[in-house]
């Protein structure tokens, strides 16, 4: 196990690059690029907005940035950065409906997702909701062929959190009491899959292309052979799930969540190999690196890596 992160610090989002490095976000307005062999810092990127979710396209060699901006931003912003050549650095503008009575504040971007063929990118609002909790909000798509040709979702789901398939332009978007799966963004929704619970805040695709959500304390997944019907149920020892992260083998499956908790489960069994409490707090966000040896976990009280047996 190696600490990446010298002070305590929530890091909210975690995602490995091509070449290895990690890239990690703590609600700063920055990315910090890592070398997690011997945590030593090989980048800092410097953003506009803090920054909440972090995306990586293989296929583009193109990394995406999104979060909170100021309260008089008039959008909300998706910052892009190349990771081969010349690092190039741009914007996607998401306009904020409604303002300036709504402001960055009360609805940032907390999740995005780049398609398995890398020609979209996916993402999700939240929106302030009762006692001060988020809910989701709306989502929309970027076709980065043609750089800033984009629209709000078919269906105008109310999304909490995205994720694509490995390939091709699947991805699924889990919002209030139901998740969707789409085949494409400009097209409705090919699958809807409901569920008890009013919000689920982690979603990804399995190995043999099923989609599986955490809500609450349970993993719910569906049957892609199946276009509506009953959800798998298994019930893990992670109190709230707030994150998933599926193995490049397609042999692990990471959850995470508070009070701090990550469970590794074998695939396809599901059956627990091994769990850890690294007592770093509430467990914000995991990632696999490309060779699946090593997990990134970011919590409450920093970023570690470790190694998977």
């Amino acid at each position: 196990m190696r600490r990446l992160t010298a002070k305590p610090e929530c890091v909210r989002a975690v995602a490995f690059l091509p070449d290895g490095r990690l890239a990690s976000a703590s609600g700063k307005k920055q990315v910090t690029i890592w070398n997690p062999a011997d945590g030593s810092v090989s980048e800092t990127i410097r953003t506009r907005m803090f920054v909440f979710a972090i995306a990586v396209s293989a296929t583009r060699n193109e990394a995406a940035f999104a979060g909170r901006g100021a309260p008089s931003d008039t959008h909300s912003t998706i910052q892009l950065h190349h990771l081969v050549g010349p690092h190039d650095r741009y914007e996607l503008a998401w306009r904020i409906q409604g303002y300036p009575t709504r402001d960055t504040r009360t609805r940032s971007i907390w999740s995005l997702a780049y398609t398995g063929d890398g020609e979209h990118l996916i993402a999700a609002r939240r929106v302030m909701g009762g006692g001060g909790m988020y809910d989701g909000g709306d989502c929309r798509w970027w076709d980065r062929r043609k750089v800033f040709d984009s629209a709000e979702l078919a269906g105008q789901p109310r999304g909490y959190a995205v994720a694509a398939d490995t390939s091709g332009s699947r991805f699924a978007v889990a919002e209030y009491s139901q998740f969707l799966v789409y085949d494409h963004p400009a097209v409705p929704p090919a699958e809807t899959h409901p569920f008890s619970n009013h919000w689920a805040s982690a979603v990804c695709f399995l190995p043999d292309g099923e989609v599986m959500i955490g809500s609450g304390q349970f993993l719910l997944s569906s049957d892609r052979h199946t276009r509506t019907g009953r959800l798998s149920r298994q019930k893990t020892d992670v109190r709230m799930i707030r994150t998933l992260a599926v193995s490049p083998t397609g042999h692990v499956l990471a959850v995470g969540g508070s009070p701090g908790r990550v469970e590794l489960l074998d695939l396809p069994s599901r059956r627990l190999m091994t769990a850890y409490d690294f007592d770093l707090g509430p467990v914000q966000s995991l990632a696999f690196a490309p060779d699946g040896l090593t997990l990134a976990v970011g919590a409450e009280k920093g970023l570690i890596v470790v190694d998977v047996e």
